[in-house]
């Protein structure tokens, strides 16, 4: 537990948001992770490909002539510091920087930005950078047909590489998006695919979360995802520590640094409050829920559940759906559980999370816009103090969306 000097908690989220409540023996609160931050990432990064697990060092597995793709999670922290070393790194070992392509997987242009300019400030316009777009049929490749039969399409300029490196965001397990060692799948396929990974109905269940984690790594093996560059983040847009080498054995081993880096041994509260915090990237409705949903798991029956967010986002068609919608409530769930859109989830978590507790939104989105989603809004930090001192106890969770259950 943390608090400051003067008895009050910072409560960080967004990229530059600090708001103060009063510290309390009922109050607990887990602000960092239990883990360092790295602050040299190019030693580290050094380390990691040179002396991968299970594996020769990753510049050995690119021969002359290659075409080297980074296939990248945009919610790695830290990622315009790291991605210009990755490939600085890969630069002085013989692949030049016009034979190495970057495609992330997020079709939002804006969060190219911050990317690109880090890229073209040091290599100008030799790297390449592609964001996957799932609704492009172009730029997808079929791959094969997993156990269930259902077909396995990847972004095509992955498959067509000659050597691929994903490069992602390894959080605790538990988490309601873990998908594992080929968890990157899901970010680089087609809509349809996308959709059900990403759909509160298909997560609900250990049992449903071990399927698709089958599925992501079925595609992972089926498209050569042989090597892997896993983070671990430290919160606040910083990296606790770097995993590479062979699929499983990395993830296996940064999954355990993020265990051990996000545990969270509380009991149950009246009061959950998420922070989530990072830049661009997780200033999101998919950061959103995976921060509800950790805030759920720590909550006690009728609790109260709080997500600081500077996400700006406005809702897309599944969130639309719960706007006032209070008449059909079978239908709504019918309807959630076939839609595509990227905000399925976060719509069927909040659906399912309001059913049962209050929920309020701190967040750059319109307050007659949240109000309308079934959600509370809290505007600054006098009125969430002021809402803390209704229960008896309450958990604030700092960095929530990389916490699991």
């Amino acid at each position: 537990m943390t608090a400051d000097t003067e008895n009050l908690l910072q409560l960080r989220f967004g990229s530059d948001a600090l708001w103060h409540v009063p510290a309390g023996e009922h109050i607990a609160s887990y602000l960092t992770g239990n883990t360092d931050v790295m602050d040299d990432i190019e030693s580290a990064l050094e380390q990691a490909l040179s002396h991968p697990r299970e594996f020769p060092s990753l510049d050995q597995a690119v021969v002359p002539g290659d075409q080297l793709v980074l296939a990248v999670d945009p919610s790695v922290p830290a990622l315009e510091r790291l991605l210009p070393n990755l490939v600085t790194w890969f630069a002085e070992r013989g692949t030049p920087p016009a034979n190495i392509q970057v495609v992330v997987g997020s079709d939002v242009q804006t969060a190219l930005e911050p990317l690109g300019k880090a890229l073209a400030s040091q290599f100008g316009s030799a790297i390449r950078l592609e964001a996957h777009d799932p609704d492009d049929s172009k730029a997808l490749a079929y791959v094969a047909a997993n156990d269930q039969s259902l077909p396995i399409y990847v972004n095509r300029t992955v498959v067509d590489a000659d050597v691929v490196l994903p490069v992602s965001t390894c959080s605790s397990s538990g988490g309601l998006t873990n998908f594992g060692a080929g968890g990157i799948f899901s970010q680089l396929t087609d809509r349809s695919t996308r959709s059900q990974l990403y759909r509160w109905q298909s997560l609900q269940s250990d049992e449903s979360r071990s399927i698709l984690r089958s599925w992501a790594d079925q595609a992972a093996r089926w498209t050569g995802f042989l090597m892997a560059l896993q983070v671990v983040p430290a919160g606040d847009d910083r990296i606790a520590s770097l995993h590479a080498g062979e699929l499983a054995a990395t993830h296996d081993a940064a999954q355990a640094a993020a265990d051990q880096a996000w545990a969270t041994d509380c009991e149950a509260s009246e009061l959950v409050i998420a922070l989530v915090d990072g830049g661009w990237s997780q200033q999101s409705w998919l950061a959103m829920a995976q921060a509800l949903y950790a805030a759920g798991c720590r909550a006690s029956e009728q609790a109260t559940l709080v997500v600081c967010t500077q996400n700006q986002d406005r809702p897309g068609p599944s969130l639309q759906r719960l706007r006032n919608n209070k008449a059909d409530d079978d239908g709504l769930l019918r309807s959630l559980a076939e839609d595509a859109g990227d905000d399925a989830l976060p719509a069927g978590l909040i659906h399912h999370l309001t059913q049962q507790h209050h929920v309020y939104l701190v967040s750059g989105v319109e307050r007659e816009v949240v109000e309308s989603l079934g959600l509370g809004v809290l505007d600054n930090e006098a009125e969430l103090n002021r809402l803390m001192q209704q229960f008896d106890s309450a958990v604030i969770l700092g960095s929530a969306q990389y916490r699991g259950v």
